[in-house]
């Protein structure tokens, strides 16, 4: 039960940084959200890229959030291999390990967030839906994201 909650919380926090990856990495992503989203990224890099079982992840990305963000929810889903891994909603504000806390005032900024890709993680394909939400409704990203072990 520990090693599924710590897969599912690292699954999570993947996703997450997935998101912000697959802007930077074309092939692996489309948007499900639009111009009108809270949150505009502007570049992203990866170290190492592409990211390795058993190594560090080191994302940089630099992002315009266009409104503060007081509150908000992330549904996030992935699919392992086309079998449902995950399909939990989360509170955008309470994300254990984030470099970020609400409220976030509307800004340009630069993030840096570095994981362990567990050598563990099962091989395979992973396709992933984040769709974000932010005071009370307002669109603040959405982005589908497919990614190969």
């Amino acid at each position: 039960l520990i090693r599924k909650i710590h897969m599912a919380r690292f699954v999570f926090v993947l996703v997450a940084m997935m998101a912000f990856i697959a802007l930077a990495s074309a092939g692996i992503w489309s948007s499900c959200g639009s111009s009108a989203d809270l949150l505009q990224v502007q570049s992203v890099t990866l170290d190492p890229n592409p990211p390795v079982k058993g190594q560090n992840l080191t994302v940089t990305a630099a992002a315009t959030l266009s409104a503060t963000v007081t509150s908000g929810q992330a549904v996030v889903t992935v699919l392992w291999n086309n079998a449902l891994l995950l399909n939990n909603t989360y509170d955008i504000c309470d994300i254990s390990g984030s470099p970020l806390s609400c409220p976030v005032a509307a800004q340009n900024f630069n993030i840096q967030q570095t994981i362990m890709v567990p050598d563990v993680i099962p091989s395979g394909s992973y396709t992933a839906t984040v769709n974000a939400t932010a005071n009370g409704g307002s669109p603040l990203a959405c982005l589908n994201v497919d990614l190969t072990f």
